[in-house]
């Protein structure tokens, strides 16, 4: 029963709202939507207080173009630091990766030859 109740209720709803936009005329062109816009809201605006709508300070364009700059300034210094590495990281991770190869290749020969 309260299923019912809450079905009806939803339809109720809708239905209402299409009725009343229908015969206030919001479905027509958009002139007449124009105008129903303009009387809703000189019935409306007496009621409703002007919400003052707080923006916050922009950043100077000085702080932009620094912060920029600063970032640019990491992004080089940590692409050069990782390319001095390369080389290193490179050549230990070929041995270490070749020496566990042989060991691999040993234990798998040692296992077949039993």
């Amino acid at each position: 029963m309260t299923g019912l109740l809450k079905v009806g209720t939803k339809f109720g709803i809708v239905g209402g709202t299409i009725y009343f936009s229908s015969k206030w005329g919001v479905w027509g062109d958009s002139s007449h939507s124009v105008k129903i816009y303009k009387d809703l809201h000189s019935l409306i605006s007496p009621y409703v207080q002007d919400i003052p709508v707080e923006v916050p300070e922009l950043p100077r364009i000085t702080d932009i173009t620094s912060s920029a700059k600063n970032y640019w300034n990491s992004g080089v210094l940590k692409s050069g630091h990782f390319l001095l590495e390369l080389p290193g990281i490179t050549s230990k991770f070929v041995k270490d990766n070749y020496s566990s190869l042989v060991n691999q290749i040993n234990s798998s020969n040692d296992s077949s030859s039993t």
